[in-house]
């Protein structure tokens, strides 16, 4: 126990260390850019010097966006094969007011949100959704950092989703600055698999039809600075999932304790986050406090942490095949900064 804490100790000051200098870089980067000016917003116009040379940047339509984002992950001390780990995919964010587009593409896991309204429907709108995440290798868990072969199991997804939602405009007035709440029904389909390193005892979960309902509340009141990053403002939110799957029966064993099936079969996930910047990275005081908290009832219905992404949505990319992680996320809580 006493090993396990000090690698968690370990590993808060290695990310606390990394997440200042990330703060730091950016700060000391905006303000030799711009120095004392007023830092401009994503999507202005704007002109500068770099370097003796002057560079002019046109306004850019933030309501169409097309984006490729790709890097590498590092743990320092981190779990067994979890240390390093590479992550990429394609955004596209497609705004008409009444018609919104989100994809997030990485083909291994992606993610699709279209919303549908009308200039007479005071702000309601259809919402249709469509997630997948089909990994061709094996997961394990991990105790204290370490990886437990002997569990370790194959398992993937597919699900589509229809319901209704509403949208109201806040300030600042960004075509992104939203109040937003959705009600969608997602029925899918999961299934599992033994892995080479898995023990043969180990039982695999049946393969099932599995349908819930999703409650999803997103509010956005941030100015964006030039690099998208946020500026000053705040923004919070949340996902409660409530589901059922159809035909599950026991599984597990080995090295833990198998679950509670009749437990498992329904079950209730939830998630919450709030980020909130006063003084942006633009001028000498720069104040972030950001933090979240996953609630979940079982090893395969766990809501996955993530950055802010563009357009104010947490991206959510399982094992950081589709996005990053917040840089300071650790054991399932997002530390203060």
């Amino acid at each position: 126990m006493t090993n396990g804490i000090r690698a968690v100790n370990k590993r808060r000051a290695a990310l606390t260390t990394c997440l200042f200098a990330c703060i730091v870089s950016s700060v000391l980067f905006t303000q030799g850019v711009f120095g004392e000016e007023r830092t401009p917003l994503a999507g202005e116009a704007f002109q500068t010097e770099i370097f003796g040379k002057q560079v002019e940047i046109p306004a850019r339509d933030r309501r169409h966006v097309r984006a490729v984002d790709f890097g590498i992950q590092w743990i320092p001390n981190g779990p067994s094969q979890l240390e390093v780990l590479p992550f990429g995919a394609f955004f596209l964010w497609d705004n008409q007011d009444t018609r919104r587009f989100r994809g997030t593409f990485s083909g291994v896991y992606n993610d699709l949100r279209y919303n549908v309204g009308s200039k007479w429907w005071d702000g309601w709108e259809a919402v249709f959704t469509f997630t997948n995440l089909i990994v061709p290798f094996g997961r394990s868990e991990y105790v204290e950092g370490q990886r437990i072969s002997d569990v370790e199991l194959q398992w993937s997804s597919i699900a589509a989703g229809l319901g209704v939602g509403y949208r109201k405009t806040l300030p600042p007035g960004h075509q992104d600055s939203a109040f937003e709440i959705a009600l969608t029904y997602e029925p899918g389909y999961s299934w599992f698999a033994h892995s080479s390193d898995s023990s043969p005892r180990f039982i695999v979960p049946t393969d099932t039809y599995e349908g819930r309902v999703h409650f999803r509340l997103r509010t956005d009141a941030f100015d964006r600075n030039v690099m998208e990053l946020l500026h000053r403002g705040f923004a919070f939110g949340g996902d409660v999932f409530y589901g059922h799957r159809a035909n599950w029966q026991p599984w597990g064993g080995v090295d833990f304790d198998p679950p509670d099936v009749h437990k498992e079969r329904d079950y209730l996930s939830a998630s919450a986050y709030a980020v909130a910047v006063a003084n942006g990275t633009g001028s000498s005081d720069h104040s972030m406090v950001v933090s979240g908290k996953t609630w979940t009832a079982s090893r395969h219905s766990v809501c996955r942490g993530g950055r802010l992404g563009l357009n104010g949505n947490p991206s959510r990319g399982p094992c950081c095949l589709a996005s990053p992680l917040w840089n300071c996320f650790l054991d399932d809580t997002l530390l203060p900064i």
